[in-house]
């Protein structure tokens, strides 16, 4: 979905909630390159009926394990929807060790 417009996301969005119609529940995978941008893609998918959200983290760039915190735990706060991050290896590498995964969930709430 990162390659699609914001538009054309969040119409998949809703074509996706439209189809499923509360049968089963509604995972939506949020990307962007900014907190802002993944704020609204939040928005949005929770109007739509999103039942719990994978995070992505920015597609372009290398921060270090710290900035990814910050930048997870922004888009977490505005959300009550479950929302764990997908952490890819290839991109995250050694700069999320497993301490900063435990510091992680020590700062950022966990939903139920």
């Amino acid at each position: 979905m990162a390659k699609l417009t914001f538009a054309a996301r969040c119409t998949l969005i809703d074509w996706v909630a439209v189809d499923v119609a509360g049968k089963v529940p509604l995972g939506v995978t949020i990307s962007g390159q900014s907190v802002a941008e993944q704020i609204a893609m939040v928005a949005h998918a929770e109007q739509a009926g999103a039942d719990w959200l994978i995070l992505q983290p920015p597609a372009v760039g290398n921060y270090d394990a710290a900035e990814y915190l910050r930048f997870f735990g922004r888009v977490m706060r505005s959300t009550p929807c479950p929302s764990p991050s997908k952490m890819r290896r290839n991109t995250l590498g050694a700069a999320f060790p497993r301490r900063i995964s435990r510091r992680c969930a020590a700062k950022i709430p966990i939903s139920p």
